[in-house]
């Protein structure tokens, strides 16, 4: 018997962070429509991590195969498809599957032929929030309320007495993750810098764990230096590593996925950000109670391009130390 059941497709095809910062509208979608089948399509790489997500009936791998994605969309019967990153490969594959309601971020030329509604948020409101770019595309199809509800990764016991008991295997117990590696995403502190971070932590005697993903070991290992502090992350999958981060006290790196996927664990973070619009705390904090964001003092900004990365020297190690509890 075919399911009768309204069929809503979510897209946000790009890194770990814009996909957890798509949750809310999960969770909203869900409130509005309890009987909805919800299916959220991310990067491959991020799939298992929201499978399993109570807000979810379905996740899928986005793939870049037009054709692949028609036979997926009319496979799947969607009546809706929201576009939270412009994609003319989506946007086409929605149009020719024959998804009858569409909504995409922004506007593009091909919305028009492809029968997408933009949505709007206007330029010059600096204090806007990714997850309320992401919501104003519901919004152009749904009434929902102003509330947004926190980005969560739901864990289950099983998986959060694993992370424990790897923790315990690396002599910690509810330690202070350090992320020193960011991929090149924002600004970020040197390896020094974080080095000189840890080896602080460590002579007062805290419990620290330095933490990182595949290909990042030899930042991993600067940072190090000549401590003991105990390294984890590149041989973790997504799912343990959200566990882990969930088992520790606090989390302090720069504005990466990883620290939103901290927050969303339910780890509290000490964020180092840059303050220029595209980057700043104001659209990229993690969102929810005990997050401290932390940005160079205006004087150190005064003659730094905007688009700049640079090493966030602004921000001393005594205002991080400060915000570690």
């Amino acid at each position: 018997m075919p399911d009768k059941r309204l069929k809503i497709l979510v897209v946000r095809q790009d890194r770990l962070g814009d996909a957890i910062n798509a949750v809310p509208v999960l969770k909203a979608l869900r409130k509005a429509e309890p009987e909805a089948f919800i299916s959220f399509m991310v990067a491959q790489p991020l799939a298992e991590l929201f499978t399993g997500q109570p807000c979810l009936d379905e996740v899928a791998s986005w793939g870049r195969n037009f054709f692949c994605l028609i036979y997926f969309l009319r496979q799947g019967s969607y009546d809706t498809v929201l576009m939270l990153q412009p994609s003319k490969l989506l946007a086409w594959a929605a149009f020719f599957a024959g998804v009858k309601q569409k909504a995409g971020l922004g506007f593009r030329p091909y919305y028009v032929l492809t029968g997408f509604k933009p949505a709007h948020i206007p330029q010059n409101d600096k204090d806007v929030h990714e997850t309320e770019y992401n919501l104003s595309v519901a919004r152009q199809l749904w009434d929902l309320p102003e509330e947004i509800h926190l980005p969560q990764i739901f864990l289950s016991e099983q998986e959060m007495s694993d992370a424990q008991n790897i923790l315990l295997s690396m002599n910690v117990h509810n330690p202070i993750a350090v992320l020193p590696a960011n991929r090149g995403s924002s600004a970020n502190w040197t390896p020094e810098r974080y080095r000189e971070l840890v080896k602080k932590l460590a002579e007062a005697k805290r419990e620290v764990l330095i933490l990182g993903g595949p290909g990042e070991e030899d930042i991993l290992n600067q940072v190090k230096g000549a401590t003991k502090i105990p390294i984890a992350g590149p041989e973790l999958t997504l799912r343990r590593l959200a566990a882990i981060l969930a088992n520790c006290r606090q989390v302090v790196g720069s504005s990466t996925g990883t620290l939103h996927l901290a927050a969303a664990a339910g780890a509290k973070t000490v964020g180092l950000f840059c303050p220029a619009q595209a980057s700043s705390p104001k659209r990229w904090r993690p969102l929810g109670e005990g997050h401290v964001q932390l940005v160079p003092e205006e004087e150190y900004c005064r003659s730094c391009r905007p688009h700049a990365k640079c090493d966030l020297g602004g921000i001393t190690i005594e205002r991080v130390l400060q915000n570690i509890k």
